[in-house]
C-alpha cells in the first residue's frame, strides 16, 4: 500500500519524463545516423547482391538440372544391375562392375545435393543483406532531417515544463517520505509476521485434520509429538487458539499503525504558506493560566517553517499586565502579533485570517459557532498541547520546553 500521496502524480510525471527523455534520444540517434549514412554505397552494395543472388539462382538451376540427369542415370544403372541369382552375371564381374558405378552415382549425387543446399543457404543469406540494406536505405528516406529538429525542440519544451513540476513535486514527496519512513518499515515488518503466523496457521490447521483421521494411538502420538516440536505443546488445537490470538491482535496493531501512517502522510503533505495562532488558547495548561511561555517557545520554531500571524483576545493585556508593545517585544520581529480590540474575542479574526486554503490555525478550539469559515469546513485547524512544562504542536514537530509564568522579552 502506498501512502504517500504524492506518489502517483510524481511516479505519473517521473514516468512521462523518461518517455519523452526516451524518444528524444531516438530522435537524435535517427538524425546522427542520416548524417553518417552513404545512400551512394549502400545503393550500389544493393546492386551487387542483386548480381550475386542472380548468378547464385543460375548455378541453382544448373545444379537441379545435373541433379535431375544423375537420378536419371541412377535409376538407368539401378534397373541394368542384373538381379542376385544371375550366377552368369556374378562371375562375370558385370554385377559388380554395374554396382560400383552405382555407388559413385550416387556419391556424386550427394554431392550435388550439398552443393545445392549451399547455393540456397548463400541466397538466403545474400536475400537477407539485401533487405536490410534496402530497409536501411527506405529508413533514411523516411527521415527528415527539419522536423527531427523541431521534435527535439517541442520535446525540450515539454522537459522543461515537466521538471519545473517535479521541482516542485519533489521537495513535498520527499517530505511525506521522511516523515513515514520508519512507520511504513514497521508495517512491512508486522505484515512479514502476520505472513509467518498465517503459515503457522495454516501448518497447525492441516495437523489437527491428520490427529481427527488418524488411525491409530500411535499415529496421533506421532502428530503430538511434532506439534510440541514445532510449536512448543503437544495440542493442535491449544496451538490453533493461541496463533489465532496472536494473529487478531497483530491485525489490530497494523490497523491502528496504517491509520497514524495516513494521518502523519496528511500532516506532511500540507502545503502551509501561513500559520495563524489562537495566542490566547496556548497560553493555557490543565491547572490554568501559565503565560506566554509556550507561544514563544512554539513561535520560535514555527517561524523556520512558514509566516507566523499571533493573535491574542484582548484580555491577554490584563492577564500579562504588559502594554501591546511589551507583548510585541517577546517575539522575534518576523512575526506580526495582533490583539484585537477590548472586549473582542479573537475567533473570528482567526478565522478569517485564514480564508486561504494554504493558511492553517493553531488553536484548540472546535469553533463549532463558526461551521460556515472555510478554515473549519476544509479541516484546517491544528491542535496543541501543554503541559507543565512543554508545549508540543504534534503534526508540525514542535516539541519545546517553557517555563510557565515567565516575562519573555527580546530586548
Amino acid at each position: 500500500m502506498d501512502y504517500n500521496p504524492f506518489s502517483s502524480e510524481y511516479a505519473s510525471l517521473i514516468g512521462l519524463a523518461k518517455q519523452l527523455k526516451d524518444k528524444q534520444s531516438e530522435l537524435r540517434s535517427s538524425a546522427l545516423a542520416y548524417k553518417v549514412f552513404d545512400v551512394h554505397s549502400t545503393f550500389s552494395e544493393v546492386c551487387r547482391l542483386d548480381r550475386e543472388i542472380a548468378e547464385q539462382a543460375d548455378e541453382r538451376a544448373a545444379i537441379i538440372t545435373r541433379i535431375s540427369q544423375m537420378t536419371k542415370n541412377a535409376e538407368w544403372l539401378g534397373e541394368a544391375c542384373p538381379p542376385w541369382y544371375d550366377i552368369r552375371a556374378t562371375f562375370s564381374g558385370r554385377r559388380a562392375q554395374l554396382e560400383s558405378v552405382l555407388r559413385q552415382s550416387a556419391s556424386h549425387l550427394e554431392a550435388s545435393r550439398k552443393d545445392l543446399a549451399e547455393v540456397i543457404k548463400n541466397v538466403e543469406r545474400k536475400n537477407g543483406e539485401r533487405q536490410s540494406l534496402k530497409d536501411r536505405i527506405q529508413r533514411h528516406q523516411s527521415v527528415n532531417p527539419l522536423e527531427n529538429e523541431a521534435a527535439c525542440k517541442a520535446i525540450d519544451s515539454q522537459l522543461a515544463g515537466l521538471n519545473e513540476q517535479i521541482a516542485i513535486l519533489k521537495p513535498k514527496y520527499v517530505k511525506v517520505e521522511r516523515r513515514i519512513a520508519h512507520l511504513v518499515a514497521n508495517v512491512s515488518n508486522l505484515l512479514g509476521q502476520q505472513a509467518a503466523l498465517e503459515r503457522d496457521i495454516k501448518a497447525v490447521s492441516e495437523l489437527e485434520e491428520q490427529l481427527s483421521g488418524a488411525e491409530d494411538g500411535k499415529r496421533r502420538a506421532i502428530i503430538h509429538e511434532e506439534c510440541r516440536a514445532r510449536y512448543g505443546h503437544s495440542r493442535p488445537q491449544h496451538v490453533l487458539k493461541m496463533l489465532n490470538a496472536s494473529h487478531r491482535r497483530l491485525g489490530f496493531d497494523i490497523q491502528k499503525l496504517e491509520a497514524r501512517i495516513v494521518k502523519e502522510a496528511q500532516a506532511a503533505s500540507r502545503d502551509i504558506q501561513q500559520l495563524v495562532i489562537d495566542g490566547n488558547n496556548m497560553c493555557y495548561d490543565n491547572n490554568g493560566f501559565v503565560g506566554l511561555g509556550p507561544v514563544v517557545e512554539a513561535v520560535d520554531d514555527l517561524v523556520c517553517m512558514c509566516s507566523v500571524i499571533v493573535v491574542f483576545d484582548s484580555d491577554i493585556r490584563g492577564l500579562q499586565k504588559a502594554s501591546d508593545y511589551d507583548i510585541q517585544k517577546c517575539f522575534p520581529d518576523l512575526v506580526e502579533v495582533h490583539i484585537v480590540a477590548t472586549k473582542e474575542k479573537a475567533d473570528q479574526t482567526l478565522l478569517a485570517l485564514a480564508s486561504d486554503n494554504r493558511v492553517f490555525v493553531v488553536s484548540n478550539d472546535r469553533y463549532v459557532d463558526y461551521p460556515d469559515q472555510p478554515a473549519v469546513i476544509e479541516q484546517r485547524v491544528i491542535r496543541h498541547e501543554i503541559t507543565r512544562e512543554k508545549v508540543f504542536i504534534h503534526e508540525l514537530g514542535v516539541d519545546r520546553s517553557y517555563t510557565a509564568e515567565r516575562r519573555y522579552s527580546r530586548s
